[in-house]
């Protein structure tokens, strides 16, 4: 108001719009100074200054414009009353030009406020005044969309859903043809549209709220809520695909909108804190979700008339996340659910369905079969009525599990196929290309799974053995499934999805083969679980490692690499930034998300359908059982363990024999959790330390359970581990328990094997170089100059950045080592993150004696530190690394923690040392905990003693760490000095073995010849 005060000069029109300009520039704040009500009051004074100032209509439609402003302003605050008065005034300004784009919109929103008004007379007196208007044009435009859309609507409300589908694709159909332009209103098009499909295609509501928020990016003021709305419309329609952190992404973005207003619309604030409580729900976060509905109720109690309908919907859901904490409030809340249907039955056609079916589950889970059984079909006729086959399909996956736990598994069979029968599932072997594009990967895998799982329980009671073959066929069709989706045109959260439903689906399937083997052992059998197994490992390895290259090695151009590795490492990077942003940073990194989420899609349609057979294939599919036995050395032993639920299964094999078994997991649970637990927190006080007689029982009984019984006399094994085991190194592994023994002398399987390790069989045997070097250049990096005064010396490389000494010497012990390699020595504060990504890709061998954190919540977190550790420049994320295309032939990570990281179930560790393979280092050193410092300087220096002879580099650890343990104090040979530095990936000799012989006899020769030619002169 003071702003106006310094204007004394302002005529009324010119007031009116410093009003609007005023109370734009309020609903543009971080959160709103003035009231709704107040803003209302401003624009409807400067209404009435501007309507006083302009007695006569004169085709000026700054005013309309004014008003318009105002009017939708009301419109997106819900005050539809108001909103249609203002539209109505508009009309009555309008009224002598009505061929005008303002006329017809506004027509369209008396329409739109009278329905959402209950005046459904009123909307459609509306909505045939456009239809008149448009009977006798030949050219239509946005405003006949927009009115399409209205009748839709419409019709909606009158739940005639058919009809109102034909207005929708006719709207659709319309824009498509001549609004190519995009803008505000074809955005609100598209969300209302998208809302509506949202029951009933989730899909094609997706794809609608993807252009809604692409032409409402650019709102400002209050229709950023709309902006909201698209985000939160977006989180429900891709939460039906089960794109689990995309969602939270687009919830959050719509959640921060909102934030910015202190009033908010009531349906708009319902609708993305229900989204919110969902999200809760499916991470079974039930405390957050108990408390957000609780949000929900307390705000519709607030209202009154038809609002209240909806309230045993959120009454439903709260009871839901009560009984997942089994708290005894769920009944009284569910008892109030069934209350409230009772007096309000008038609830919105979406979700009266879904509280039916949520009582049904409370009913199913309290194994009240009667009272599940009839609200499971009141849900039925309810969603028959709604036409929703995608609902339909989960609740009868819902009253298959009640009917499995019960044990009346025929009936849970004939539940379960009633379900598949809805999303068209028919059993055939492959799927073409168009439909994979629109699959719902929940909708494929969950009906899938439950099946197999009811299968093999019929086998165990029936011992028929047509349940097992026909279990086994679901699970190889899941797999089919999941890798065409894992290479489709999905985003990276649809191939995690699939990863999770793939692991269950592999841990039913090994069952399922090992009942089979039991039963009669065939070696396709096992063969078919090895396949299963390295499914997962394989095929995530083979996405980020060869994904960017592929196009290249297929022979396409290099540019569509980089446009590969461009997208990918900036999704990366902006989810890791969406991760750590407040709530107006949000905003705008998921704006940015989306828009480049949006391009790559176009990319990745684009090569799809430009080189469809690269694309759907995969690159480089797995090769055999069969064909890695015949590659695999003589005196190798390969062990490959699967960590499922209740069961530990292991395929292991050599070249010429196979095992298939499965290890209850309570057997090695206890043990490897002291175990790990020890050895990775190892500097605590001595009271909570093992003694050499506890450490060995535990060791050996890891020993027993998972290698002793399938051990075929092989010198060499080889480990691929799954979940907790993959932080475990077996060479601790106590073979026999000795009495009188201590950790020096002690029986280590380490003493017996040489061990390695691979995070996939088939990525060791196609990836793997196999070329030996003879001068190799080194990059040889420390965090610690060797001239440094060293005040805070840390013991461990871990974050707190206090100085190494023996890293120094550990990059001088390498130079000394290596006389024939050419050595890059980098030290201190030379030795920076910057320099590391400027010489890295030059260099045969990489050393990096730095610090390192490994992040076991977020993967890509997963960093080293390097020099200026205050810096955030100094730290080498995992995710940089994906940038990176090295050559070198390995890669010695000797910091704390390179190979811990998250643990994803049959995919292995995604950690930094990952990185490093996905940068195309076939060989990786690598340590599984806190390395101590002096410790670590003296088994790499022995290390590249014996690398230096040319033997192998997993012969090269053995060696080394046997002569740490013959020569250091007994307090240093305790397995956390010296086992978690382990070999990763190809283990292959990197220096070229010294010959002796042929040296020897290359000088003889030489002598021989020089005494010739001596001879031949004098004579």
């Amino acid at each position: 108001m003071k702003e106006l005060g310094r204007c004394p000069r302002l005529n009324r029109s010119g007031l009116n719009r410093t009003y609007l300009r005023y109370l734009a520039i309020q609903l543009n704040q971080p959160l709103m100074t003035f009231s709704l009500r107040t803003c209302i009051v401003l624009n409807l004074l400067s209404i009435l200054l501007c309507v006083s100032a302009t007695p006569v209509f004169q085709g000026n439609f700054r005013n309309v414009d004014a008003l318009i402003e105002v009017a939708d302003s009301l419109f997106i605050f819900e005050d539809y009353t108001r909103a249609e008065n203002v539209y109505k005034q508009v009309l009555t300004m309008i009224g002598q030009t009505p061929n005008t784009p303002e006329y017809l919109h506004t027509l369209n929103r008396v329409a739109r406020s009278a329905i959402e008004g209950n005046n459904l007379s009123t909307a459609r007196n509306n909505l045939e005044s456009a239809d008149q208007f448009w009977q006798n044009q030949e050219e239509l435009n946005l405003q006949r969309a927009e009115t399409l859309k209205e009748w839709g609507i419409y019709y909606s409300r009158l739940k005639d859903y058919g009809l109102a589908q034909d207005y929708f694709n006719k709207c659709l159909e319309l824009i498509d043809n001549c609004c190519p332009g995009g803008g505000e209103i074809i955005g609100n098009i598209y969300l209302d549209i998208g809302d509506f499909l949202l029951y009933q295609d989730d899909t094609q509501s997706e794809k609608l709220a993807n252009q809604a928020v692409k032409n409402l990016l650019n709102s400002s003021g209050i229709k950023r809520l709309q902006l909201a709305a698209g985000y939160n419309l977006l989180g429900a329609a891709v939460r039906a695909r089960g794109e689990t952190e995309l969602r939270n992404n687009y919830i959050s973005a719509a959640l921060a909108i909102l934030n910015q207003f202190s009033t908010r619309p009531f349906s708009l604030s319902r609708d993305i804190f229900y989204n919110l409580g969902v999200q809760y729900i499916d991470g079974n976060e039930f405390a957050k979700a108990e408390k957000t509905f609780s949000s929900i109720i307390n705000l519709i109690e607030s209202k009154n008339g038809s609002a209240r309908s909806q309230l045993p919907v959120y009454y439903a859901l709260k009871g839901i996340s009560l009984e997942a904490m089994h708290d005894p409030q769920a009944s009284i809340i569910l008892l109030q659910v069934e209350k409230h249907l009772l007096e309000q039955p008038q609830i919105n056609h979406g979700h009266l369905g879904y509280v039916y079916q949520g009582l049904g589950r409370h009913y199913g889970h309290n194994r009240q079969s009667d009272s599940a059984r009839f609200y499971f079909n009141r849900a039925i006729e309810q969603y028959l009525v709604d036409s929703n086959t995608h609902q339909l399909s989960e609740l009868y996956q819902d009253q298959s599990r009640m009917e499995l736990a019960s044990n009346n598994l025929e009936n849970a069979l004939e539940k379960i196929d009633t379900a598949l029968l809805l999303i068209d599932y028919n059993g055939e072997e492959l799927f073409d290309q168009s439909k994979l594009i629109d699959i719902n990967i929940d909708d494929f895998f969950n009906p899938l799974e439950l099946k197999g799982r009811i299968l093999r329980q019929l086998f165990e009671m029936t011992e028929n053995e047509k349940y097992l073959f026909e279990s086994l066929a679901i699970y190889q069709h899941i797999e089919q499934i999941a890798e065409f989706t894992r290479n489709g045109p999905y985003s990276e959260g649809t191939k995690i999805l699939v990863s999770e439903h793939f692991y269950r689906s592999a841990e039913g399937a090994l069952q399922t083969l090992t009942n089979l083997n039991n039963r009669s052992p065939l070696p396709e059998y096992i063969s078919t679980a090895f396949s299963f197994m390295e499914h997962n490992r394989y095929a995530e390895l083979v996405h980020d490692l060869s994904q960017a290259r592929s196009f290249v090695t297929k022979g396409l151009k290099d540019s569509i690499s980089d446009q590969n590795l461009y997208f990918t490492s900036t999704i990366q990077k902006l989810q890791m930034q969406l991760d750590n942003a407040s709530a107006n940073e949000s905003i705008l990194i998921t704006d940015s998300l989306f828009k480049i989420r949006n391009d790559y899609n176009v990319f990745r349609n684009q090569l799809a359908s430009d080189f469809p057979g690269e694309f759907l294939v995969r690159y480089d599919s797995m090769i055999s059982l069969a064909q890695i036995q015949s590659r695999l050395e003589p005196d190798l032993q390969l062990f490959e363990y699967f960590w499922g639920d209740s069961d530990l299964f292991l395929v292991t094999f050599t070249r010429d024999s196979a095992i298939l078994a499965s290890i209850p997991i309570a057997s090695v649970e206890l043990s490897l959790s002291r175990l790990l637990s020890w050895m990775d927190d190892y500097l605590v006080p001595d009271s909570l330390l093992l003694s050499y007689s506890d450490f060995a029982q535990l060791a050996n009984s890891m020993y027993n359970s998972l290698v002793a019984p399938y051990l075929l006399d092989k010198n060499q094994l080889l480990i691929l581990a799954d979940g907790p085991l993959a932080f475990f190194p077996f060479e601790v592994m106590i073979t026999d328990t000795v009495p009188d023994s201590h950790f020096k002398n002690a029986p280590y399987l380490l003493k017996q094997h040489e061990i390695r390790y691979s995070y996939s069989a088939n990525w060791l045997y196609k990836m793997r170089q196999g070329y030996a070097l003879k001068r190799p250049h080194i990059l040889a990096m420390s965090y610690t100059a060797t001239h440094e005064e060293n005040k805070f010396i840390s013991s461990a490389r871990q974050q707190d950045y206090k100085d190494l000494p023996f890293s120094a010497q550990e990059v001088e012990a390498i130079a000394n080592r290596m006389k024939d390699a050419d050595v890059t020595k980098l030290t201190g504060t030379q030795a920076t993150k910057k320099r590391f990504l400027e010489l890295a890709p030059n260099y045969d061998l990489i050393h990096l004696a730095v610090h390192g954190i490994g992040d076991t919540a977020n993967a890509l977190n997963s960093h080293l530190i390097f020099k200026n550790a205050d810096s955030l420049e100094s730290r080498l994320f995992a995710y940089e690394l994906y940038d990176l295309d090295l050559k070198a032939r390995l890669a010695i990570l000797s910091a704390c923690e390179t190979g811990v990281g998250k643990a994803y179930k049959g995919e292995g560790v995604f950690s930094i040392a990952r990185g490093f393979a996905y940068a195309n280092i076939p060989s990786i050193v690598m340590s599984l905990w806190k390395a101590n410092d002096q410790a670590t300087f003296q088994i790499m220096d022995y290390f590249y003693e014996y690398l230096n002879q040319g033997v192998s580099v997993s012969k090269a650890i053995q060696m080394a760490k046997l002569e740490y343990l013959e020569v250091t104090d007994p307090h240093g040979t305790k397995p956390f000095f010296w086992a978690g530095f382990v070999p990763m990936g190809d283990i292959s000799p990197v220096i070229e073995p010294k010959n002796k012989v042929f040296s020897v006899i290359l000088l003889i020769s030489a002598l021989i010849i020089m005494i010739t030619l001596i001879r031949y002169r004098l004579s």
